[in-house]
């Protein structure tokens, strides 16, 4: 399961920066809960792509958090629209994100020719956020969330 985006591939550039941004707040919320990011747009149209947004363990993010993620993508003001992620953020999860934590995204892709691209502008956007992505390359979404899942429970027993 996962929440996510999905269009043209030729149209997701600012939609796939964003969605970078976002998975790095929520990943510093969460820590050291790790979040996902899979580039694909499944059986869709070659011409088409997108991106899921995963919580480790594989289950949908809350409808609240989605609504959140969809106003950042869309709003055409990005800083104020960090800043009501932010404000959200601090509802959400009972405290202000530490944006100090050097929180883990995991990113992997399918095999269309435009997943290459639009993964590195995520990773862009992570790492500007101050997070360390991960890119497992070319992986389906249950091996992602595998990997994520293993990250996490490893980091419990350090």
């Amino acid at each position: 399961g996962g929440s996510g985006f999905r269009d043209k591939a030729d149209v997701l550039e600012s939609t796939l920066f964003r969605v970078g941004i976002a998975s790095s707040l929520i990943s510093k919320a969460l820590h050291p809960q790790n979040i996902g990011l899979m580039v694909t747009a499944s059986h869709n149209h070659i011409s088409d792509n997108g991106v899921k947004i995963t919580s480790t363990d594989g289950n949908k993010l809350d409808t609240k958090l989605e609504a959140a993620i969809v106003e950042l993508v869309n709003n055409p003001d990005l800083a104020a629209a960090c800043t009501g992620f932010l404000s959200f953020s601090k509802e959400m999860f009972g405290s202000e994100i530490d944006l100090g934590v050097r929180a883990n995204v995991f990113i992997g892709a399918d095999t269309r020719p435009t997943s290459e691209h639009l993964k590195a502008l995520t990773k862009t956007a992570i790492e500007a956020s101050g997070c360390i992505s991960h890119d497992y390359g070319s992986v389906t979404t249950p091996i992602l969330h595998h990997l994520g899942s293993e990250s996490f429970f490893l980091s419990k027993l350090s």
